[in-house]
């Protein structure tokens, strides 16, 4: 079923179809969990990739799920390190409309960890939101070069 519908979301490359999309495979199977979830930072391999948002030679800015609910992943300024945070349909639709910087987002999230590393002290999060890229810069501010074709 997961595997179907990355299948489909691949396909995919109009904002609208996007959307569509990703709500489509919220909607199946499960439903999104309460934002009263009690958080876990899974490890990185469990995580399904939904679709890139920012691209260069490797993923800059991803989506993805695990356990019914949906992250943005984003790399960090050591190229080695990426911080993955929960979201919702409308953090990612906040951010692609230039209405929130990822800072923003990041900040709201009540379930945030860094891959390799399995748990964040709440203390470290803003040197970690310091670290990644693009993270002050609204979507439409960020070069047309690294940004998916989604609008």
């Amino acid at each position: 079923m997961i595997k179907k519908t990355i299948e489909i979301l691949s396909e995919y490359t109009s904002y609208e179809n996007l959307r569509r999309g990703i709500c489509f495979f919220l909607s199946q199977e499960h439903r999104a969990p309460s934002p009263h979830h009690a958080s876990m930072p899974p490890e990185s391999r469990t995580l399904r990739k939904i679709t890139d948002i920012l691209k260069s030679d490797i993923t800059i800015l991803g989506t993805y799920e695990h356990n019914s609910r949906m992250y943005f992943g984003a790399r960090l300024a050591d190229r080695r390190s990426t911080v993955f945070f929960a979201t919702s349909w409308a953090g990612v639709d906040a951010f692609i409309k230039s209405k929130k910087t990822l800072r923003q987002l990041l900040l709201e999230s009540t379930d945030v960890w860094v891959d390799p590393m399995p748990q964040l002290d709440p203390n470290f999060l803003p040197s970690v939101v310091d670290q990644i890229e693009f993270a002050d810069l609204l979507y439409r501010d960020i070069p047309s070069r690294l940004r998916i074709n989604i609008l």
